[in-house]
């Protein structure tokens, strides 16, 4: 039993902390709001290709009219919209 209670304690020594550091929130400001920041070039190629795509999204004036579409994207951002 000493054992069993000396082994868990050197696992929560080792956990708890890990999971204080781990969980840490971080309160970063967007990107557009710092156009400072230096990218990595795997993270500018990201958002380069991501506003190439927008604009070709842009450019080609297509509109998909699908109510239960728009019901469906709806719900997902009422979902990631935190609530007060």
């Amino acid at each position: 039993m000493k054992g069993f209670r000396r082994m868990s304690r050197w696992i929560a020594c080792f956990l708890i902390p890990l999971f204080t550091i781990t969980c840490a929130s971080t309160s970063l400001p967007p990107l557009s709001l710092n156009p400072g920041t230096q990218l990595e070039s795997d993270e500018r190629r990201l958002w380069e290709k991501s506003a190439q795509e927008q604009k070709k999204l842009d450019a080609s004036q297509k509109i998909i009219n699908d109510p239960l579409l728009e019901e469906y994207l709806q719900e997902m951002a009422r979902k990631l919209i935190p609530r007060n």
